[in-house]
This record gives structure tokens, sequence and C-alpha cells, in this order.
């Protein structure tokens, strides 16, 4: 599985959730790896734990390699345990802070 190298930066919350909101706009994976670029290049913000730091880049990873929303769910789902519960505590966490 392809995994984001090193540590997000922190990054502010509205550009964090405006860069996480475009992975799942209608044109998120039209723009493919530029989305997930600019996920990482963001960053994440400080609210978001470890176990959803570690989340953030497996998913990082997993969007890159996805070519549709229904792969990426794939993707996530068919994860190990605990690479599908860090990938899960990042999207709770960050729908927490963008809500």
């Amino acid at each position: 599985m392809l995994v984001a190298c090193g540590s997000p930066k922190e990054a502010s919350k509205p550009d964090f959730c405006t860069a996480y909101h475009e992975v799942w706009g209608p044109h998120g994976f039209d723009q493919g790896d530029q989305v997930a670029r600019r996920l990482w290049d963001t960053g994440a913000p400080k609210e978001i734990d470890h176990d959803a730091r570690e989340g953030f880049k497996l998913f990082i990873g997993m969007l890159l390699s996805s070519i549709s929303q229904a792969d990426l769910e794939s993707r996530i789902e068919a994860a190990g345990y605990e690479d599908n519960r860090k990938v899960v505590a990042f999207r709770v966490a960050a729908n927490s802070v963008c809500s």
C-alpha cells in the first residue's frame, strides 16, 4: 500500500477543510493526484490526534492509488484492521473539525 512519507504539517482549520472537501466534491477524482497532493501540502489541523494523523498519511496514499470514490472506499474497507482503524479515525476527526 502506498503511504505518504513524513508527518503532515500543521494546517489552519479553514485551509484543511477546503482541501478535505475537494476530495469529496464533484470533481475530486477528476483532478486525481492534484487533490491528494493539495490535501497533503495543506496538512492537518492540530486538533487531529496521533492515530488520526497516521490515518491522514494512509488516506493520502489510498487516495493517490484510487480512480474513483468507490475505489477509495473499497481500499479503506480492504485495509488491515490497524490501517482501517487509523483511516476511520482520520475521517471522523476531519468531519468533526470541518462540521
